[in-house]
């Protein structure tokens, strides 16, 4: 027999009559409140001051995990083709609407709320936004779900049908008045037609400083149908240029490319020392490029999408999803009211959009920033399909963030205590994650502090911006980058600081410990596995295992390295971090006196410039 099946007794006797007073089930108490006509006077009252004192429930258990398992929080459901308000299993609602009653209630809760999201892929007609209304209340968190984790895909994309081809090589379809720079075939991303493929690259020619202009080989250049709507993209050390074009002509033996502004006036405003001959570029986006397996033209002008599919795709069959919203959730609350306790599981987030460059090309900055003004180093973070602002206590756990058009998770004004774990980033047009996106040491009050960056894992960025990092990190403080595998990345793995300053400021206490970095450094130089910049005290690097960082024929000529201390970096200690199959495992540029590096295998610095 069971023991939870067990029934036991307590008797009283008093004033010569023996009665039971408790019933013992398994581990519950059940009180006898009934003990019948012999009940004498002052009897009663006993009964019910023990069953007042114990609980007004008739069952009470002793076992505390057992009550709060009793009381576990509500669960509601969402279902693709949810409708109504039952937010039931049998019943499911949409998002939005899940979303009204969650507002309704959230504000007494008295223990978390769970909302099951059925599988299946969400196409989102707008950006699902949480604001203070929608936080978790008393303490308790709003929990989103997967029903089977890595089964509920919430995208920012709508599917392309209608597929039809005269030739059999490339297939072409009508489109709304959309506009989008990557394509998503059965989950692939698509190639933006180039010239030359995938893989090579021209060699700029030279500058012409005075003219802002660029000099490259004639037969490399064409008057393309739409030469407007090309661009041309550029390598620059760290970062990439992508170039509108203007107009050309040649003169002899080179072809002189006019640019468009903005971006022209941008380029060549400062460091022009940085536009040297024979860094590598590429053309995009004419239909004249589109000659290869994979890739795809948008004609935004005629509404029409061509595409020549890679071996095995049958168009009549094939999911091909454009990206159309530039966010997919928005976490954004106030300084007055904060978005707080909110979690999502097992979610993936695909398909966002990013159309910024279209209209005014990408002047590059450091680690993925965007130069927009006359800040010569990076003023503007691109997009994020996942963004955070004024937000605390929020987690994404086993989530995947992929196919994105620019980077993966954004978080800048005050967030607080966010934890990304056990999650996975794959073919993002830029960065993977970035933390602080306003770039600012002031005010104090507005930062990013206490987050969690841990058993992550991050390929396959900067597909589209080169210079992205996997984990980037401005003005933070107390964050933790642990346990992370981070590979196959065009520029650094992690860079953490920003400034180029030794001011004490917000910038302090993090730790980057015990990750795992490798072939980072593919296609950009002046980098490393780990970067960092600025005064930022009590910052420790320590047991990361960097390998087979390999320069690219296509890179430039400065430095490629395990960890590169940078500019002004200071109160960082590096210690015990292993580092195989790189030419200059430790590189310290400009740095100040108080960094500690030791106990590193190797243990070799280079060009240890303290001052």
């Amino acid at each position: 027999m069971n023991n939870h099946l067990v029934n036991r007794f307590i008797f009283r006797k008093q004033n010569g009559i023996t009665f039971p007073v408790l019933r013992i089930f398994g581990s519950c108490l059940l009180i006898l409140f009934s003990i019948g006509s012999q009940t004498k006077p002052g009897l009663a009252s006993l009964t019910d001051k023990l069953s007042t004192k114990l609980s007004s429930s008739a069952i009470v258990s002793p076992n505390s995990k057992q009550n709060k398992s009793a009381t576990q929080g509500k669960t509601l459901y969402v279902g693709l083709n949810g409708k109504g308000n039952a937010c039931t299993t049998i019943a499911p609602c949409s998002l939005t609407s899940v979303q009204q009653y969650l507002r309704s209630i959230n504000t007494s809760m008295k223990t978390d709320i769970t909302v099951i999201l059925k599988n299946g892929t969400y196409y989102l007609p707008d950006t699902f936004t949480l604001n203070a209304q929608d936080s978790g209340f008393n303490g308790y968190s709003i929990i989103f779900r997967a029903e089977t984790p890595g089964r509920v895909q919430l995208s920012g994309g709508k599917v392309i049908t209608g597929w039809r081809t005269q030739d059999g090589k490339i297939f072409q379809t009508a489109v709304d008045n959309q506009d989008f720079r990557r394509l998503f075939v059965n989950g692939v991303p698509a190639i933006r037609a180039r010239q030359p493929n995938a893989g090579t690259y021209f060699r700029v020619v030279n500058w012409d400083i005075a003219n802002k202009r660029v000099e490259i080989k004639p037969n490399e250049i064409n008057r393309w149908n739409k030469l407007s709507e090309a661009e041309m993209i550029v390598f620059r050390h760290w970062t990439i240029n992508r170039f509108k074009i203007e107009d050309f002509f040649i003169n002899g033996n080179v072809a002189s490319v006019t640019l468009q502004n903005p971006g022209r006036d941008l380029a060549f405003m400062v460091n022009t020392q940085f536009l040297e001959p024979q860094l590598s570029y590429y053309f995009e986006n004419a239909y004249e490029f589109l000659d290869n397996k994979g890739e795809f033209y948008l004609d935004k002008e005629a509404h029409i999408l061509f595409y020549i599919p890679r071996p095995g795709e049958d168009m009549s069959r094939t999911t091909v999803i454009a990206p159309r919203l530039d966010q997919i959730v928005k976490i954004a609350g106030t300084a007055e009211k904060p978005v707080q306790n909110i979690v999502f599981q097992g979610i993936i987030f695909q398909d966002a959009n990013w159309t910024g460059p279209s209209q005014k090309g990408f002047i590059g900055g450091q680690a993925g920033t965007e130069i927009s003004t006359t800040h010569v180093w990076g003023d503007t973070t691109m997009i994020a399909g996942v963004e955070l602002s004024y937000a605390g206590n929020v987690s994404f756990e086993k989530c995947t963030f992929r196919n994105m058009s620019a980077s993966g998770v954004n978080a800048s004004s005050d967030v607080e205590n966010l934890s990304i774990t056990n999650s996975h980033f794959e073919n993002l047009g830029g960065q993977g994650i970035v933390m602080d996106t306003l770039l600012k040491a002031e005010p104090a009050t507005a930062t990013i502090r206490n987050v969690s960056i841990n058993n992550n894992t991050l390929t396959a960025l900067g597909q589209d911006y080169q210079g992205s990092v996997g984990i980037f990190a401005g003005f933070v403080e107390n964050m933790t980058v642990e346990n992370n595998k981070l590979w196959n990345l065009p520029y650094t793995g992690i860079s953490i600081g920003w400034g180029w300053t030794r001011d004490i400021n917000k910038l302090k206490s993090n730790t980057i410990r015990n990750n795992e970095i490798s072939n980072v450094m593919n296609t950009l130089d002046d980098g490393a596995g780990i970067y960092t910049l600025s005064n930022q005290d009590n910052t420790l690097i320590s047991d990361n295992n960097i390998h087979d960082l390999v320069r690219s024929p296509w890179a430039a000529g400065y430095p490629i390295t395990g960890i590169y201390l940078d500019q002004a970096s200071g109160g960082i200690t590096v210690i015990r971090n292993k580092i195989d199959n790189v030419v200059m495992p430790i590189y310290t540029h400009s740095t100040q006196n108080n960094n500690v590096i030791q106990g590193n295998s190797p243990n070799t610095v280079t060009n240890n410039e303290s001052s």
